[in-house]
């Protein structure tokens, strides 16, 4: 599902490129063979960003009654580029801790 995903869905973007200290998305997902998907899962946030001197991270996730919340937070240096970017921040989770959730979010707290 995930080459597929790839294939399908994230098609228009160059998932090999990698940027200044950031792996290329294909590279950053290579540990994700079948083994991984028999008790986990990974969630996709894309986050699309004005410079790629910016960089995100994982807050917190939140998982209350059949909802799921992924905090994301923002570091900012104070001189940035002026290059346009999409993040992906991919997260493994167990499925076991998302198995009644129905509906998933991402916050995002930019500076």
């Amino acid at each position: 599902e995930l080459s597929q995903f790839k294939a399908t869905i994230l098609k228009s973007y160059n998932l090999d490129s990698s940027h200044n200290d950031v792996p290329s998305f294909n590279s950053a997902t290579l540990k994700y063979d079948d083994n991984h998907f028999e008790e986990k899962t990974i969630l996709l946030v894309c986050i699309p960003a004005t410079s790629g001197s910016v960089r995100h991270y994982v807050k917190n996730i939140d998982i209350e009654n059949e909802n799921l919340c992924v905090s994301v937070g923002v570091n900012s240096p104070n001189t940035v580029t002026m290059d346009l970017v999409s993040w992906f921040i991919v997260i493994s989770i167990d499925k076991k801790a998302i198995n009644n959730v129905s509906s998933f979010d991402a916050v995002y707290f930019g500076g």
